[in-house]
């Protein structure tokens, strides 16, 4: 039952603290998603090696923030999700992290609209990031699609960063700030 003396948090706030907390969840689950992996892998004798740890960290949170921000258009009036969406960008981080976090979500829209798993379309592209030129080890020869399981298991792993604007919405009253992004932004 949902606290009805619920603080205000504004909802730029929300949406930093959003960001922080996944930022934060994807380095402190890298290593055992990373682990999990891999050893799923070495059962059939292919070696699952990201070329850059620290970018395959960052690439995990982007996907996460990408698939939890699905949520913000049903949790919230249509207005608020907008804003909440600019405010997202604002905080991601640089234009590469914008970028991702856009693709993601191009990605997701188009696996609705052809029918796909969604969460399967955020997978795919956190693998390629994670793996580059890797990615043809586990990519099917004849077909040309990424391993089912490869795709299931980061799906999996995913599902550990749902719920937190679920989480932010029932324990808070997210309401508009004060000042607009444009009014925050012209003042840098």
């Amino acid at each position: 039952m949902p606290n009805s003396a619920k603080n205000d948090l504004y909802e730029s706030r929300a949406t930093a603290d959003f960001v922080v907390h996944i930022m934060e969840k994807a380095r402190d689950s890298w290593p055992t998603i990373y682990n999990n992996i891999k050893k799923l892998f070495s059962r059939w004798e292919q070696d699952f090696v990201v070329a850059d740890e620290d970018l395959a960290i960052y690439n995990l949170a982007l996907a996460a923030i990408a698939q939890e921000s699905q949520a913000i258009k049903n949790l919230f009036p249509k207005e608020q999700a907008k804003r909440i969406k600019e405010w997202l960008l604002l905080f991601v981080g640089d234009e590469y992290a914008i970028n991702e976090v856009k693709n993601y979500d191009k990605a997701f829209q188009e696996s609705l609209d052809t029918g796909e798993n969604p969460i399967h379309a955020i997978s795919a592209r956190l693998v390629q990031r994670w793996l580059g030129e890797n990615i043809q080890d586990f990519v099917g020869k004849e077909d040309g699609i990424i391993s089912p399981i490869l795709l299931t298991a980061v799906s999996g792993n995913l599902i550990i960063f749902c719920g937190s604007w679920k989480s932010l919405k029932e324990n808070f009253n997210i309401i508009k700030d004060e000042s607009s992004i444009e009014e925050i932004t012209s003042r840098v």
